[in-house]
């Protein structure tokens, strides 16, 4: 019988996409920071994805009266997130 070396697949990449939920990191990290996920997944386009640090600033930065795809509802979650970080 012949035996072939066999390597266990490596799932590091998969399991950190799963932990972020399929978002680039910093966006899933801005829930630590009390904004849901379904309002980080709508702010993405307008914040760094690379770097948290500009993340946050850019959510600082951010005129939440200027988000027409937004409800009331989250203008003002995102609007207390500023306040607090």
């Amino acid at each position: 019988m012949l035996r072939t070396a066999t390597r266990s697949p490596n799932f590091s990449i998969y399991a950190e996409a799963t932990e972020n939920l399929f978002m680039p990191w910093t966006m899933a990290a801005l829930d630590e920071h009390g904004v849901p996920i379904q309002i980080a997944k709508k702010l993405s386009s307008l914040l760094d994805q690379y770097d948290l640090d500009r993340t946050i600033q850019d959510l600082r930065a951010l005129d939440v009266t200027d988000l027409p795809d937004f409800t009331d509802f989250e203008r003002k979650l995102v609007a207390s997130v500023q306040g607090s970080i």
